[in-house]
């Protein structure tokens, strides 16, 4: 709650405020390409996967990426 409520003291510490803004953007920022790295990820281990001919014959999934 401390970093939300000194966003509002724009008036009293200009300064502070703005770092801490660019620190939540910083962060935000982050996260999100954790999440992208995540993502792709899974997506790679199901390509993976459908390499093995087992795999290709049983899965239809596999079927429609090949």
């Amino acid at each position: 709650m401390k970093c939300i409520s000194l966003l509002f003291y724009v008036n009293t510490n200009n300064h502070n405020t703005i770092k801490i803004i660019i620190i939540i953007i910083i962060i935000i920022i982050i996260i999100i390409i954790i999440v992208i790295i995540i993502i792709i990820v899974i997506i790679d281990n199901d390509n993976l996967d459908c390499m093995q001919p087992e795999r290709v014959n049983s899965d239809p999934l596999c079927l429609s990426k090949t």
